[in-house]
């Protein structure tokens, strides 16, 4: 497989908007404010997601849509993750169902699918709720859309993005620690429609690599890897490994600290 090229800049704004997501998180308002957000940008609506699984006990904030100030036809949408990964792993049975997103869609896991299908847009303005597809809409047609998200996020943002570009959307994805989202056939299509994705995985991180192959699923190309035992200063660990603030730290990011992944703590 070839290694693919990418814009480290544009890896690390889209990571620090996953990281602001995260930091927007509050259990008990589907319409946070947000917090630590990129400049430049305005947030146009907050996504949210319904309680699919145990890891979700009520509906909750998901993410954003933002917009270019110095450019509104880049859009951005932007899924974070859970905190809790051993959990998400354990809840999730990884069954596949058919994947009727997109034409030639093979098969993707059942959990990310329902999660993906039950997204909605809560506009700033307005306070309007429309599910995702239809919020989209009244972007049009003449918007570049960038899709990002990390970990089980990542898994959302393969999705949108891919059904994006089945609509002839202009779209390019940048994900961190996504796990695999589904079968051969569905990578075969993802691969195909979307020749700007830039799969962002630290070497040691178990989640990109789950659910297994031996269950028939198969990674999307586009793969950069990272490798955080080449920093001696992150502490070692399974949790350190996938969190997002090592992946910004590797990626040079100065604006996160490792927190209690320093290896000093």
């Amino acid at each position: 497989m070839s290694i693919q090229t990418y814009d480290n800049n544009q890896a690390i704004l889209w990571g620090e908007f996953v990281m602001s997501a995260y930091n927007s998180f509050d259990k008990k308002n589907l319409n946070p404010d947000p917090v630590d957000f990129p400049a430049g940008w305005d947030l146009v609506a907050n996504l949210n997601v319904d309680a699919t699984f145990a890891i979700f006990d009520e509906k909750e904030f998901i993410g954003y849509i933002v917009r270019s100030q110095a450019d509104p036809t880049q859009v951005g949408i932007v899924f974070r993750g859970t905190d809790d990964i051993m959990d998400w792993i354990d809840d999730f049975e990884f069954a596949m169902v058919d994947c009727d997103l997109i034409p030639a869609g093979g098969r993707c896991e059942d959990g990310f699918y329902k999660m993906y299908k039950s997204l909605t847009a809560v506009d700033r303005k307005t306070g309007e709720t429309l599910d995702l597809a239809t919020y989209l809409i009244r972007f049009g047609n003449d918007v570049t859309y960038t899709v990002t998200g990390h970990s089980l996020g990542g898994a959302l943002a393969n999705l949108m993005t891919v059904v994006l570009a089945s609509q002839k959307k202009k779209v390019q994805s940048y994900t961190f620690a996504a796990p695999m989202t589904g079968n051969h056939d569905f990578a075969n299509t993802y691969n195909s429609l979307v020749p700007q994705n830039y799969r962002i995985y630290n070497q040691p991180d178990i989640v990109p690599k789950v659910p297994s192959g031996l269950l028939g699923y198969v990674q999307l190309g586009g793969g950069i890897e990272i490798n955080s035992l080449l920093h001696p200063e992150i502490r070692k660990s399974i949790i350190c490994y996938h969190s997002l603030a090592t992946y910004l730290n590797v990626l040079s990011s100065g604006k996160y600290p490792l927190g209690s992944c320093s290896a000093g703590k």
